[in-house]
């Protein structure tokens, strides 16, 4: 999977929990047009927090790792300043978030995007 099926799968989860949250608070107001404004508020109050949960997907899988993706080819990659013999992509690479980065940023071992555009 590339990086932008990467970016397109997340954007349909987000939409999707958009979707969810649309259904919710559409239940939401048909449960309080029934008259049961306790159970109303609770799936109410549900509701937003689909809505944040959604909104924080598409933010930051989308708009947020595009620019991180971006700032580590053009700025961290790039730059050869080293502090105590090695650079700052160096000491990215070799730290135990390392794993968790590469997957993020859809790069190899060495650094290098996965899908060789770059």
């Amino acid at each position: 999977m590339t990086f932008h099926d990467q970016l397109r799968a997340t954007f349909r989860l987000g939409s999707g929990v958009f979707l969810c949250s649309a259904l919710l608070f559409l239940a939401s107001y048909g449960i309080r047009a029934a008259g049961y404004v306790r159970a109303s508020d609770v799936l109410f109050f549900v509701s937003l927090v689909v809505v944040v949960v959604a909104a924080l997907t598409l933010v930051a899988g989308l708009v947020g790792r595009s620019v991180h993706r971006w700032v580590w080819f053009n700025v961290i990659a790039r730059s050869r300043r080293t502090f105590r013999g090695r650079t700052a992509a160096q000491r990215v690479l070799a730290s135990h978030a390392s794993p968790v980065l590469r997957f993020w940023l859809h790069l190899d071992r060495d650094g290098k995007d996965r899908d060789g555009r770059i």
